[in-house]
């Protein structure tokens, strides 16, 4: 299966490019506040936790002792109001992300505390911590100013456990600026979980809704099952097993022309061997417990050589019926490597792209390679390319809004860029061109873009947007939506397009495999080309890999069983 090792859980950004934050500078005067008008980076928070030992210092009932020249530590623990001032986070979720950062914060200056959030203010209206409207129990009217837009006021109670790091910190500050991305665009209701089933399908790795309203299910032993929900239970009332194929199933998704009585079902996976371009498509058609075998729609997909196996994953039809296919990356980093057992192959002309594929066309032709041939050879099906450089875009959802979004997993292996990031850029890297961890990200996939994990046969050499190899940024790069965190293995997503959850309409709902364990709420600018705000939505689980909605219910899969829920928003 095509998962990510799990890792330290890190802060989440919006884009992959770390601007200039927050930061406090030692100059004779005292130590001045800088902030930026735009994104919560780890750097500004580890300078800001300088910044915040501060109006701990004072708030916790530390004296500065001229004398000494430091300062004095308290006996008891005290009660500190402290205001976070927000470049705009998501309301309904600010209480508890903010917690999170605060504590955070405080921990890296050594103080001990608990927090209690109090209220949030949004220009001159405040709210409480669940979003209604409440007058203002601010200190001073200037809490209240429009500009930062939205303060998250916190009583705290502790005291300072290790005083030497508050030396020479010498401003009395009773606001903190943490700065994070987004834009605040209204209050709304914390949807909460009112149900939740599990059901014991475990390794479940796509979902897909039938016209007959069955979901089905693949799994990484190669098990097609349809299951039938009792929608207002959430409990599974039939279970049909239709099909196994000595294989990972990867993908699965329905044909826009099926009914009710003749669904008809396209899966994606590779075989377990480690061996090249031994991924397929296959098709199946029928309805209840009677249909026909699978057979082989295309095949010579990409699947890399190491042990782990990237390959074809997410399938979705899109407008006139084309097929969309993602096939990930089988180097970590774009260059072939001696020394990367998980990765020991180079790249080949349909790896590290989203493809497309006309199966309703009497031209159309689906084996790409057969076996015997050259792997890095131009193929001989009339698969099309619709976006490239993804490292291993787990799955992609094709959104109302018309644009299509995809999870993709960052580099965390012993990978190598290419030497050159120019063409050519063929023949094995330089471990020493290792890029280092980076994060998941959330893409908007255009037709013709360039998302940078390279592909030297295709002549895509720059990683990224070129500046590790100190290249321009190739023309057709387009940099991240969001970043979804280190060693996240962000994997399945799919959007909320019911109404019984206002607040979620249209959002993105995307999974996190490793780091979080969680569904995160994605909410998208009215354009769709932005994130608005990035949201732990549902948490505590095992290993999720794909996420589905139905009727307003969510319903996962996990490496234990499928969960279903039903929210209250």
């Amino acid at each position: 299966m095509q998962i990510e090792e799990a890792g330290e859980e890190d802060a989440l950004y919006p884009n992959e490019e770390k601007p200039q934050g927050m930061e406090c500078d030692n100059v004779d005067d005292g130590w001045v506040r800088r902030k930026n008008s735009k994104k919560l980076q780890i750097a500004a928070l580890v300078a800001l936790a300088a910044c915040l030992a501060i109006g701990f210092g004072i708030g916790f009932g530390v004296n500065w002792d001229d004398d000494n020249n430091t300062f004095q530590r308290p006996t008891t623990n005290v009660t500190s109001e402290v205001i976070l001032s927000m470049d705009n986070v998501m309301v309904s979720r600010a209480a508890s992300n903010m917690t999170q950062v605060l504590f955070a914060v405080i921990q890296a200056v050594s103080v001990s505390v608990t927090a209690t959030c109090k209220q949030i203010c949004q220009g001159s209206q405040c709210y409480d911590c669940n979003g209604v409207p409440v007058a203002s129990t601010m200190r001073t009217a200037a809490t209240l100013s429009a500009t930062p837009p939205t303060d998250l006021y916190f009583m705290v109670t502790g005291m300072v456990s290790t005083p030497e790091v508050l030396q020479n910190l010498r401003d009395h500050a009773r606001q903190f600026e943490v700065l994070l991305w987004g834009t605040l665009s209204s209050v709304r209701s914390v949807p909460t979980t009112s149900l939740k089933k599990e059901y014991p399908l475990p390794f479940g790795t796509a979902m897909a809704w039938g016209p007959d309203g069955r979901m089905y299910v693949v799994n990484a032993f190669g098990v097609l099952t349809a299951l039938q929900y009792n929608m207002t239970s959430l409990e599974v009332v039939n279970s049909t097993e239709l099909a196994t194929i000595p294989t990972q199933l990867t993908g699965i998704t329905v044909h826009p022309e099926s009914t009710a009585d003749n669904i008809v079902l396209y899966m994606s996976g590779f075989g377990y061997a480690p061996i090249l371009n031994t991924g397929f498509v296959w098709k199946l058609s029928g309805s209840g417990s009677s249909f026909s075998e699978p057979v082989v729609v295309i095949s010579g997909l990409p699947r890399s050589n190491g042990n782990l196996p990237h390959g074809v994953s997410g399938i979705h039809f899109g407008a006139n019926n084309i097929l969309y296919i993602s096939s990930g990356g089988l180097t970590a980093a774009g260059a072939e490597l001696y020394q990367n057992p998980s990765f020991s192959s180079g790249e080949v002309p349909l790896s590290t792209a989203i493809l497309t594929a006309d199966v309703d066309s009497t031209d159309f032709r689906g084996v790409c390679y057969e076996a015997g041939t050259d792997p890095y050879a131009e193929p001989n099906c009339t698969l099309g390319i619709h976006a490239t450089g993804f490292r291993n875009a787990y799955d992609f959802v094709i959104h109302s809004n018309g644009k299509m979004y995809a999870t993709d997993n960052g580099h965390q292996d012993d990978g190598a860029y290419p030497t050159s990031g120019t063409a050519p850029c063929m023949g094995y890297g330089d471990p020493k061109n290792n890029p280092g961890d980076q994060p998941d990200l959330l893409l908007n996939v255009m037709e013709g873009k360039y998302y940078g994990h390279p592909n030297p046969t295709r002549g895509e050499c720059a990683y990224r947007n070129g500046s590790l190899q100190d290249v321009p940024a190739p023309q057709n790069y387009e940099p991240p939506l969001a970043n979804l965190g280190m060693r996240a293995s962000a994997n399945g997503i799919t959007e909320y397009t019911n109404e019984a959850c206002p607040s979620l309409h249209k959002h993105l709902l995307l999974v996190r495999f490793s780091t979080g364990d969680d569904v995160m709420d994605v909410e998208l600018s009215a354009d769709g080309t932005s994130v608005v705000t990035l949201t732990r939505l549902l948490t505590g689980l095992v290993d999720p890999l794909s996420v589905s909605e139905k009727d307003g219910n969510i319903f996962v899969t996990t490496n234990e069983v499928l969960v279903a829920y039903r929210l209250t928003c």
